[in-house]
């Protein structure tokens, strides 16, 4: 399993205006996730999850193989990243809190 590969983990918290423009929001991710994915060096995976309860929160995780790869694209100059930020930008009711993660223990049954 390639998320095995992750050392590093990218914690990005989202609230939504509506549940409408959540629906949309995964829309977007999974498109850029899909057009993406070659040019994001050393990213291992992604994980999206919607909270239950209230259907305004999203939270997405994203693996990378190292902290340099990580930083990397979510560096302020990167311009794949604000395209996205900027699509996602009029769905969300405030910007995204992101934390940085590194992998200690991880196992699949």
């Amino acid at each position: 399993m390639i998320i095995q590969e992750a050392n590093y983990v990218k914690y990005n918290r989202s609230f939504y205006k509506d549940r409408e423009r959540r629906e949309a929001g995964k829309k977007v991710l999974l498109e850029f996730f899909k057009v993406n994915e070659r040019v994001m060096n050393g990213l291992t995976g992604f994980l999206i999850i919607d909270n239950e309860t209230d259907f305004k929160e999203r939270i997405v995780l994203t693996f990378w193989k190292s902290k340099e790869s990580m930083t990397a694209f979510y560096s302020e100059e990167n311009n794949v990243l604000i395209s996205l930020v900027n699509k996602l930008k009029p769905l969300l009711s405030e910007m995204p809190v992101r934390f940085d993660y590194k992998v200690t223990s991880f196992k699949t049954m």
